[in-house]
């Protein structure tokens, strides 16, 4: 479908110039079948290396001691009040 007619976009002012040709060159583009072709070049003399996990490099993972025990949801607060630590400090 040829771009015929340069419409005033939605601000109403109308197109400049350069803003005409910008809109014309894609159009063609996008007729011929270039607009998304892509300019990257691919290097072909590095082949992809995948990243080894850390199961197959052989590293084990580190186990987290806690110091003092986990307070729980309906364990009393420690600060404290006497309340249960899900209605005092948990908030």
């Amino acid at each position: 479908m040829p771009y015929n007619e340069m419409q005033v976009p939605y601000d109403n002012k109308p197109l400049t110039d350069s803003e005409r040709k910008l809109i014309k060159s894609s159009m063609e583009q996008l007729e011929e079948g270039t607009f998304f072709s892509s300019n990257i070049s691919v290097d072909e003399e590095k082949p992809y290396v995948p990243i080894p996990s850390s199961k197959e490099k052989g590293i084990k993972g580190v186990t987290y001691v806690r110091k003092t025990p986990k307070i729980g949801r309906n364990d009393l607060c420690p600060c404290g009040s006497q309340k249960k630590y899900k209605k005092c400090c948990l908030k």
